[in-house]
């Protein structure tokens, strides 16, 4: 919830008239979203986790070497 960014506020009366309702996505598609979501996250906590590995190995050898 930390990453939201913006706050949802009640419409005015005065806009009412201009909602259009969209209806909402079927059972397996709204499965697909949310698996195409996660997995989205996932690969970017894995790229996120090699990268700090990588980090960690340069500045292991870097200091076995003695060069920083």
């Amino acid at each position: 919830m930390r990453q939201l960014v913006y706050r949802v506020q009640a419409l005015p009366q005065s806009m009412l008239p201009l909602v259009w309702d969209f209806g909402q996505l079927s059972t397996d598609v709204e499965k697909l979203y949310i698996k195409q979501m996660v997995l989205r996250y996932v690969s970017w906590l894995t790229l996120l986790y090699h990268a700090h590995t990588v980090v960690r190995v340069v500045r292991t050898t870097s200091k076995v070497n003695g060069k920083c």
